[in-house]
């Protein structure tokens, strides 16, 4: 008989116990750099997202990064287990989840097959509506303001400043 395997949204998942066990979609991904050097990456990013369409940040610190190498690639799906949960209480939140998974050296990584996402993860609203903070700080549009280093503004007091050749950026 084959072992069935359970696996826990991620809106319950915190960091009260160790043992979770997730399956997953890599929804967006990117390299956090260091400020003064931008090519040097500090960490690896993601924001996860479940059959349920909930969201969740996961991060991989430089240790894990060359351990796992490019393994981590949007669009792809993974059961992860044996990871550290704990607070996700960055200045301006991109999903409202209080907690952030950290992919350890340890974790179990397993590429699994594609599931079907039961409700859209992209809420796309207008820029006047982010810009008065009528909004939850999850599924934000930025707003490019300069061109060689890019300002983006989210509601009234949060800016990011991107230093990367690209046309837009996008939070979600």
């Amino acid at each position: 008989m084959e072992a069935v395997n359970e696996y826990t949204p991620l809106n319950l998942i915190s960091d009260e116990k160790s043992d979770w066990s997730i399956r997953v979609k890599v929804h967006i991904t990117w390299r956090k750099t260091y400020w003064k050097n931008p090519n040097s990456a500090s960490s690896f990013e993601m924001i996860l997202v479940d059959e349920q369409g909930f969201k969740m940040r996961a991060t991989l610190d430089k240790n894990s990064m060359a351990f796992f190498g490019n393994t981590f690639k949007e669009g792809d799906f993974f059961e992860l287990s044996n990871f550290r949960v704990g607070k996700y209480d960055d200045d301006v939140p991109l999903i409202e989840h209080g907690f952030k998974i950290h992919i350890l050296r340890a974790t179990r990584v397993r590429k699994t097959a594609a599931f079907k996402i039961h409700r859209d993860v992209f809420n796309v609203v207008s820029y006047d509506d982010v810009n008065q903070s009528v909004l939850k700080p999850d599924d934000i549009f930025g707003k490019i303001i300069n061109s060689y280093i890019y300002t983006i503004k989210l509601g009234l007091s949060a800016v990011f400043k991107i230093n990367y050749n690209t046309k837009f950026f996008i939070f979600l």
